[in-house]
């Protein structure tokens, strides 16, 4: 496998229409959406690693997915849909991890339900810090409502239900180690927030790594327009 970057999986995306404006069907889960429109208010780059991880399910109905104007993560993933984990989710309203995973809780990304949070930070050594009441409030709240799990280790995940696909937005110092660990947590798909790693040599061991794993790996950019 090799890195891909999503602005080339997303190069022919002008022939879709973007999935905020349908609700998803079986087909359309494998179709990208306008790039050039605001991220948090279409399908993103988020959903396009989930849709390559919901590629694994080959009898997808429509009826296995719920419409995005109903859909809420309801305590794991269903049919057709990735086993998302967030690692390094930020504070709210200000973290960039913290922005997907209200796309994902609110249903905006069809094909991924946000099943765990990881966030060692806030949930340690930063709970008592500036945002870390705010972030204690979200998680008890996110929990309570969409039956996310929240951890602190991605070491301590269980043993994924649905093909899974970690979302790692963490500090650039702290990426590799996050990497490798979420290949061994059996993520079958890594969407990287840039710069992804402090280095370029850095990167091309995470290269080698996914590639000798059989991971998919897709970076995150930013586009203004």
């Amino acid at each position: 496998m090799k890195f891909v970057s999503t602005s080339a999986l997303l190069a022919s995306a002008s022939a879709f229409v973007p999935s905020h404006h349908r609700a998803p069907t079986a087909s359309s889960l494998r179709a990208f959406p306008n790039p050039f429109r605001n991220p948090f208010r279409a399908k993103t780059d988020v959903d396009t690693a989930a849709d390559l991880v919901a590629s694994d399910f080959e009898n997808v109905s429509p009826a296995d997915v719920t419409p995005e104007s109903d859909a809420t993560v309801r305590g794991g993933a269903g049919a057709g849909q990735a086993e998302v984990v967030l690692v390094g989710c930020g504070a709210p309203n200000r973290g960039m991890g913290w922005y997907h995973a209200v796309q994902m809780l609110e249903g905006r990304c069809p094909s991924a339900s946000l099943d765990y949070v990881i966030e060692p930070w806030f949930l340690g050594g930063g709970a008592d810090g500036p945002g870390g009441a705010e972030f204690g409030e979200w998680a008890k709240d996110s929990t309570a409502k969409y039956g996310t799990v929240f951890g602190t280790s991605v070491g301590e995940l269980p043993a994924p239900k649905q093909p899974r696909c970690a979302l790692i937005s963490g500090r650039t110092a702290d990426n590799p180690r996050l990497f490798t660990e979420c290949i061994a947590a059996d993520c079958s798909t890594i969407f990287l927030e840039k710069p992804g790693a402090p280095t370029v040599a850095e990167l091309q061991q995470m290269k080698d790594e996914a590639e000798a794993a059989g991971v998919g790996v897709l970076m995150g950019y930013n586009k203004n327009v």
